[in-house]
């Protein structure tokens, strides 16, 4: 219900608007991170646990962001996640 490609400021506010209709995030917890040889990318864990707002269905599940940076701002964020049993229609 949010996939897709959002660019700058106003693409990633629309994505929040778009992903808080899906879900509801009682927790948000950064696990680790993960540094490379590149100063310039960093990769974060997080572990969220909330519930799906159209099922009321509680879910927890592991997030991993892709962060890249150049001159000191972010470019790009890539998140990988496990996907919530209910929310990919087969």
């Amino acid at each position: 219900p949010y996939g897709g490609v959002y660019q700058g400021a106003d693409g990633f506010l629309s994505f929040l608007g778009a992903f808080a209709k899906t879900y509801e995030i009682a927790s948000l917890e950064k696990t680790r991170t993960l540094v490379s040889d590149d100063p310039d990318h960093v990769v974060f864990e997080f572990s969220m646990r909330g519930k799906q707002l159209a099922s009321g269905a509680p879910f927890a599940t592991t997030v991993l962001e892709s962060w890249k940076f150049r001159d000191g701002k972010i470019i790009a964020i890539t998140p990988h996640w496990f996907e919530i049993p209910g929310s990919v229609k087969s």
